[in-house]
């Protein structure tokens, strides 16, 4: 079987973790792959040894046509049977592609705000040549109801490695190490947490804490991080792609936002055994209270402080939510059962039979 996987820049440099997982995962299983990806990414931020295709969706309009085009001549004569598109933004590429060369294409859905394409997509293609691969539960079960009754969904959630071993516990006299991340943009929700992340530092003040987010938000964080008083604690972390969190080297993950879908970060810091804090959100199905992370059911600077500080002073209780949220990730989110799930699907839409040993 011949698979191209479809991935843009953005989705890269959020999920490279995942990709890598999902090709190495496939090669091994025998599965022949093509990476379509930006000619900006490095040879570091794809998988080397499998074949890679530069191609990037062009920012003119005028110009989509014409490079789509080339993208399924270079893909004609490679005798490709399903096309995978990861990122959101190549489902119009994928299904261009799928259409021009015959082959069914499965389509990544990861955001609720994505299930408004459901609508374009059944008007350009029918839906037995189609698959969408949900990364959560609630975003499948939506679509199914979008979708025709026999339209082909699998929840199939994004794939990390537990850690094997946990850290030692630490005495609670050390640094508090913590990484804010977020994708959305700098609003009065994540002004709250700053506002209860200043209250921790006066109580506790051996907090570092580490912002990760997109360089348009980062002058307005950084300007509240002042007023707050908060610059000798806080680094600000240049968005570069490729870039990793250093998450064995921290003690906290906290995500300001409901982001409304899938988000490998907190996939692995649950892997890593680490406590995640964040909003409740009704499109993610691992962010279950009190086994995999601890939630708020809205922003409140006395909420976020309240959560914060448990963490503090019940260490213990902390700890044990990391070890708990690593046992569901090693039981629903390891990485082989990720991979082995995509290749079911891949199969059901290839027609493929499973290969025994001879």
């Amino acid at each position: 079987m011949h698979v191209v996987l479809l991935a843009d820049e953005a989705w890269v440099d959020q999920e490279l973790p995942v990709f890598r997982h999902l090709v190495v995962g496939l090669i091994d299983e025998t599965v022949r792959l093509t990476q379509v990806v930006p000619p900006e990414l490095s040879e570091d931020e794809v998988v080397s040894f499998a074949q890679r295709v530069d191609w990037a969706e062009p920012g003119v309009l005028g110009l989509k046509p014409l490079r789509r085009r080339r993208l399924c001549e270079a893909l004609a004569s490679m005798e490709v049977e399903l096309v995978h598109a990861l990122a959101p933004g190549t489902w119009g590429a994928a299904v261009h592609v799928a259409r021009r060369l015959n082959i069914p294409v499965v389509l990544g859905l990861a955001h609720q705000q994505e299930l408004r394409w459901l609508n374009w997509l059944q008007r350009r293609l029918d839906h037995t040549r189609f698959a969408i691969a949900s990364a959560t539960g609630p975003l499948a079960g939506a679509a199914r109801k979008a979708l025709p009754e026999d339209a082909i969904v699998e929840h199939i959630t994004p794939g990390v490695h537990p850690r094997r071993q946990l850290p030692a516990s630490q005495e609670t006299d050390t640094t508090l190490c913590i990484v804010v991340s977020s994708t959305g943009r700098f609003d009065r929700p994540y002004e709250q947490l700053l506002e209860a992340l200043s209250r921790v530092v006066s109580d506790y003040g051996e907090v570092q804490l580490f912002f990760d987010g997109p360089e348009s938000q980062q002058h307005a964080l950084w300007r509240c991080v002042q007023r707050l008083e908060l610059l000798e604690h806080a680094t600000l972390m240049p968005h570069r792609l490729g870039r990793r969190l250093l998450l064995r080297g921290v003690d906290l993950v906290i995500q300001p936002h409901a982001l409304g879908g899938a988000r490998s970060l907190l996939l692995r810091a649950m892997a890593a055994g680490l406590p995640v804090l964040t909003l409740d959100d009704p499109w993610v199905d691992y962010l279950i209270e009190d086994q995999t992370a601890w939630l708020l059911a809205e922003p409140s600077v006395d909420g976020w402080t309240s959560l914060i500080r448990r963490v503090i002073r019940k260490p213990e209780a902390a700890r044990q939510l990391g070890i708990q949220a690593r046992e569901w990730i090693g039981q629903h989110a390891r990485a082989s059962q990720y991979v082995g799930r995509t290749l079911s699907l891949y199969r059901r839409m290839t027609g493929e039979s499973i290969q025994f040993p001879g």
